[in-house]
């Protein structure tokens, strides 16, 4: 490069090297959409949100097939396959998450309002098996209900990312998962082995109560 002064005097060419990295690969899945907005028919169960690099995962179909997981460039990442159907989610309004009203939380607001749950009052949870390519993963969740029959203690619920060689719990927010539009947990480091098995647990952790558990979005990133 050279530059020049507001007379026309130009320096001597000088060059230098710049190393640019290529951003992590990462996934965000929605969870809690129903087939009248994401129909069968769809190619991979599943929509990639190109204006938010967000995946919007279908809930209702059967468990047998997997579903398309994107990454944020709209890249096929991987696939995942819920345990069971999430019809409960959908068919309540009163379990979907909170809203802010103007898309001022930390996704927006349609986002906020999907979500899949596990209600139990026995210990007992569902999962999402995703299958990646294999390597080390920093996993978050976002956790959101507007479930108001009574409060949800933290340490009523369970949410794990579980590898062949990893288990680990995700520590909720303190806010806790009612009326939440702000916090998604701190991510956990998982590595993935040569089978590409990454499972998301989420249930209720402590029986003797009913308590609903949501899960609206897992992110996955590299690294």
């Amino acid at each position: 490069g050279q530059i020049q002064d507001t007379k026309g005097n130009i320096s001597e060419v000088k060059s230098a090297s710049l190393n640019i990295e290529q951003a992590p690969r990462k996934a965000i899945v929605s969870l809690g959409w129903s087939k009248a907005e994401i129909p069968s028919s769809t190619e991979g169960y599943s929509v990639y949100d190109a204006a938010t690099g967000i995946t919007r995962f279908q809930s209702q179909a059967a468990i047998t097939e997997s579903r398309h997981i994107y990454d944020t460039l709209g890249e096929l990442l991987g696939t995942a396959v819920p345990s069971t159907n999430s019809v409960v989610m959908i068919s309540s309004a009163a379990l979907k998450g909170a809203v802010t009203g103007d898309d001022s939380g930390v996704y927006p607001d349609e986002y906020l309002w999907h979500n899949s749950a596990m209600g139990a009052n026995a210990i007992k949870s569902e999962s999402i098996t995703f299958t990646v390519p294999a390597g080390n993963y920093k996993v978050r969740i976002f956790t959101n209900t507007i479930w108001a029959q009574r409060v949800i203690p933290n340490e009523a619920l369970s949410y794990k990312a579980v590898t062949d060689t990893d288990e680990t719990a995700f520590a909720l927010p303190t806010s806790g998962v009612q009326n939440n539009t702000a916090n998604l947990t701190e991510p956990v480091t998982v590595t993935v082995g040569e089978n590409g098995m990454l499972r998301i647990d989420f249930g209720v952790g402590k029986a003797g109560t009913y308590y609903y558990a949501p899960l609206n979005i897992i992110e996955i990133e590299e690294g």
